[in-house]
C-alpha cells in the first residue's frame, strides 16, 4: 500500500525526532537505511501528489473558463436586454412624438375646417341677405306699382 506524500513527511520526522542523540551535541545517529528507503517512498510518492494537484488544477481552470464564460453570457444577454428596453423606450418616446404631432396637426386642420366652415357660412349668408335685399326690393317695387296703379284706377274711375 503506497503512503501518501504527507504521511512519509510526518514518519521522516518521526525518525529524526526520536533518534537517539550524541551526548554533548544536537546531533543525532539515524538509520541511513530507513532514511533512504523513506526518501524513496517519497519520491515515489511526490508524482501521484504532483499528477493530483496538477488534476485539481486543471479542474479548476476549466471550473474558471467555464464559470467565465457563463458571465460572459450573462452580460451580453443582459446588454441585449438593455438594448432591447433602450429600443422600446426610444420607439415609445418616438411613438409618443408621432402622437403628439399628428394630434397637433389635426387640431389645426380641424380649426382650419371650421374656419373655412364659418367663412363658407358667412359668404353664403351674405349672399343670401342680399338676394333677399334684391327681392325684397322687387317686392317692393311691385308693391309700389300696385299701389300707383289702384291709385291710377281709382283716379279713373
Amino acid at each position: 500500500m503506497k503512503n501518501s506524500l504527507i504521511e512519509l513527511l510526518e514518519q521522516l520526522e518521526m525518525v529524526i525526532t526520536e533518534a537517539p542523540r550524541v551526548p554533548l551535541t544536537d546531533k543525532v545517529i539515524l538509520d541511513a537505511n530507513l532514511l533512504l528507503d523513506l526518501l524513496d517512498q517519497v519520491r515515489y510518492s511526490l508524482p501521484d501528489e504532483f499528477h493530483r494537484a496538477k488534476q485539481i488544477e486543471s479542474e479548476r481552470d476549466r471550473l474558471i473558463s467555464a464559470s467565465q464564460k457563463d458571465a460572459d453570457k450573462i452580460i451580453r444577454q443582459a446588454e441585449e436586454y438593455a438594448r432591447k428596453l433602450i429600443d422600446q423606450h426610444e420607439i415609445m418616446q418616438a411613438a409618443k412624438g408621432e402622437a403628439q404631432n399628428l394630434r397637433k396637426e389635426a387640431e389645426m386642420q380641424a380649426e382650419e375646417l371650421c374656419q373655412g366652415a364659418d367663412k363658407y357660412a358667412d359668404s353664403t349668408l351674405t349672399e343670401l341677405a342680399d338676394l333677399l335685399q334684391q327681392t325684397l326690393a322687387v317686392i317692393e317695387k311691385g308693391r309700389q306699382k300696385l299701389r300707383a296703379e289702384q291709385v291710377d284706377n281709382r283716379t279713373e274711375h
